[in-house]
């Protein structure tokens, strides 16, 4: 039994690993090209990348109520409503992002004026998110649309379609930053349109998948109109508490930034550079994230508490191995990590440092990811969006607008409150979790629309 579970853990969350890894490869990609412009284009595209995608995820967490809706109703072996609600995720996904599109070209410029930054950094970013934000309507029917997949299990799906994706950005944004192959050089401006140009063929694909019906989901068009206010409104439901946590996990890191940028230039692309190399580190907590809901889902809504249980400690201690490994990668090589980013040696020394002690947050950050993706497994979305909440506005930020702008520390002092941060949190979803009585959870899937 141990063997099974084990087995279907690892099977649902490494195509998830390299799916997340993938997808952050898109920002990471128009970075690492832009940053042989200098330091200017670097925090650009930067700044740029951080703001569109922590938008972007924001309301694609909306979504995680399809994730888990797909994994109980699969457990219980309700097809014809997972169909159905696949139609629905579209219908939603499309709509916010019309309304995303829309409100970002309109109000980039003031988005991007509240970090302070030099005018030629702020020119650069705006260019890059109205860029990007032109393909939101179709990224948000990808990624949420993929939440359907995640929750059935067949995450390889999304894990190739991520793959096409890089395949496409890389090529496009090394042609338009560089002005290769007969194009113009254009700099932040060509690294959006290449984002939005795989966006756009990842969209495509993730809809092939669908309307294929060969991976757990067929999608019917006549199920699109009209709306059907219930299936949306169980899928929001579950869902907004997971929004509001990657609101306040976005919001703490676009806080930070506007807290950092006084520090200088020179020292933000240094902190940029950092968590552009810490974000890789996280992918394997994503992944197993996905497989703790994906499969404590699916044993909730097939009537197996004992299961979850165990799924949602082992998936912890898969993170825990490989998030380990990070961390002593990040110990042992940082100077070689930060120059993936950039060829400035001052930024190389510093960024180095950071990431040093990023190597103190990553089993913290397994444990906080993979808790907080088993109890939303339940339906439980609020706990892991309470403990955000207060992490963020009552500790990290507070805490930062102190040490730079009362105590004026160093960049490395401040990022050991970073590693609090994330213990703290660990520490509240562990005693959580232990404490859930799994016999008593009622599946969120028992009843049909």
């Amino acid at each position: 039994m141990e063997e099974r579970l084990s087995a279907r853990i690892l099977s649902t969350a490494w195509p998830a690993v390299l799916e997340m890894a993938l997808y952050m490869l898109i920002g990471l990609a128009d970075v690492a090209f832009v940053g042989r412009m200098g330091a200017v284009h670097l925090a650009a595209v930067s700044l740029g990348a951080e703001v569109f995608f922590g938008i972007i995820l924001t309301l694609t967490s909306l979504g995680i109520g399809a994730t888990v809706l797909t994994a109980q109703y699969t457990g219980a072996r309700k097809l014809k409503e997972i169909n159905r609600l696949a139609a629905q995720v579209l219908v939603l996904s499309f709509s916010l992002g019309i309304i995303t599109a829309v409100a970002g070209w309109v109000f980039s410029p003031s988005i991007i004026a509240f970090f302070e930054v030099e005018d030629a950094v702020a020119t650069i970013a705006t260019q890059y998110l109205r860029a990007t934000f032109a393909a939101a309507p179709l990224a948000l029917c990808l990624y949420i649309g993929n939440g359907v997949f995640r929750g059935n299990g067949h995450t390889r799906v999304p894990m190739t379609i991520a793959l096409f994706i890089n395949i496409i950005n890389i090529l496009a944004s090394y042609t338009l930053v560089f002005g290769k192959f007969g194009f113009p050089q254009l700099g932040g401006l060509g690294a959006g349109i290449a984002a939005s140009l795989a966006h756009v063929v990842g969209f495509m694909l993730m809809l092939a998948a669908m309307r294929s019906g060969r991976w757990g989901v067929r999608l019917e068009l006549r199920e699109l109109l009209p709306v059907q206010g219930r299936v949306i409104s169980r899928m929001f439901k579950i869902g907004f508490p997971t929004g509001l946590e990657e609101l306040f996990r976005n919001a703490s890191t676009i806080a930070s930034s506007l807290i950092l940028v006084h520090l200088g230039t020179q020292a933000f692309a240094s902190h940029q550079i950092a968590i552009a190399v810490e974000s890789l580190s996280f992918m394997p907590g994503f992944g197993m994230a996905i497989a703790a809901t994906a499969v404590v889902g699916q044993a909730l809504g097939a009537r197996k508490p004992e299961v979850a249980r165990r799924a949602a400690i082992m998936s912890f201690q898969f993170a825990v191995v490989i998030m380990g490994l990070a961390a002593l990668a990040f110990y042992l090589a940082p100077g070689f990590l930060a120059g993936l980013f950039t060829h400035d040696k001052s930024l190389v020394a510093t960024a180095g440092i950071l990431i040093q002690i990023a190597a103190l947050e990553q089993i913290p950050i397994a444990a906080e990811m993979v808790f907080a993706g088993a109890l939303r497994g339940t339906g439980d979305t609020r706990t892991p969006m309470l403990v955000a909440f207060i992490g963020t506005w009552f500790f990290r930020i507070p805490l930062l607008w102190v040490m730079v702008k009362i105590l004026h520390l160093q960049l490395y002092q401040i990022w050991f409150l970073f590693v609090a941060d994330w213990c703290l949190r660990a520490i509240a979803l562990l005693i959580i979790i232990l404490r859930v009585k799994w016999a008593d959870i009622e599946p969120v899937n028992h009843q049909s629309w």
